[in-house]
């Protein structure tokens, strides 16, 4: 495949409404809610489709399983290709937005990658199917495209629990053909291969709220807050954050902050105002980004 050109950060409302995703790995049940209003918005992108090129001319070309692991906020909602692999389960699921004004269908499940030395790379999936489109099942061997959502945790058949990158997508296409490896085979015959995979199946979602969006509070340097660029003074915002932690008790929100010593700093500026004011209005839980460049108060 041609190297891809590198992708601009996503921006505008969909930066907005992906600021309040919350994928850390101390909180299973925040990162396998999925956030409904981000959500719809890429499973929009995918029904209308992108503007100019098509996705398999847009993916990132620094995207990679590790680096996505280790750093989502980077990639999340840039188009990205998962490995070749095949399809370890697969099943109709309900989605915001999708099934009332159109015929559309939701499915997800999870791909497996087969890494030649045995190890496996498990990936989580969206995928938006249109009327024709054929119907597909474990075993098929497939690649997906599509945009990268967050980071979720899976539990196994033996209750250990996974975390793999979500891509939310259109339908999969199957892999180009290889002399050695069939299109599709039944998943048993794939397992044979991959004991560690069969053990593994079936997996279950970690229990978890609906969350339609989070509470994102942007801090600057100079302690000033807002949210959604707009500014607002401190017993405002205390008010709010209590109002949230009254109304979603124990759900995770955001905190974005630009510190006067740069991205890295954590307890100085922006982060320790909002750390003492989320702690005041008894928020515990909440996840703490870097505030972009040319966002939060005026």
């Amino acid at each position: 495949m041609p190297a891809a050109p590198s992708q601009a950060p996503v921006e505008g409302e969909l930066s907005r409404a992906l600021a309040g995703v919350v994928d850390l790995a101390e909180w299973p049940d925040e990162a396998a809610a999925l956030e409904e209003r981000p959500y719809s918005m890429l499973l929009d992108r995918v029904r209308l489709g992108p503007e100019g090129p098509t996705l398999g001319w847009v993916a990132a070309e620094d995207f990679t399983y590790e680096g996505v692991l280790a750093d989502p906020d980077r990639f999340r909602g840039r188009v990205v290709f998962t490995e070749r692999g095949i399809i370890a389960e697969i099943g109709r699921l309900e989605a915001p937005g999708v099934g009332r004004a159109d015929r559309h269908e939701v499915y997800g499940g999870i791909l497996a990658s087969l890494g030649r030395a045995g190890a496996i790379r498990l990936w989580s999936f969206r995928v938006l199917r249109r009327r024709g489109d054929a119907l597909l099942y474990p075993g098929d061997r497939v690649d997906i495209s599509g945009y990268f959502f967050k980071i979720v945790p899976v539990i196994d058949a033996l209750g250990e629990t996974h975390r793999m990158p979500l891509v939310v997508g259109p339908w999969p296409t199957y892999a180009p053909r290889n002399p050695d490896l069939p299109r599709w085979a039944p998943l048993g015959e794939w397992l044979k291969r991959a004991p560690d995979l069969a053990a593994m199946l079936p997996t279950r979602e970690v229990p978890h709220e609906t969350v339609r969006s989070r509470l994102v509070l942007d801090v600057g340097p100079d302690g000033a807050f807002s949210f959604d660029g707009v500014r607002f003074g401190r017993g405002a915002v205390l008010n709010e954050l209590r109002r949230y932690a009254r109304t979603h008790p124990g759900r995770a929100a955001v905190l974005r902050a630009r510190d006067d010593r740069g991205r890295d700093a954590c307890l100085c500026g922006g982060r320790q105002a909002g750390r003492e004011i989320l702690a005041e209005a008894g928020i515990e839980r909440f996840d703490v980004k870097a505030l972009p460049e040319g966002a939060g108060p005026p």
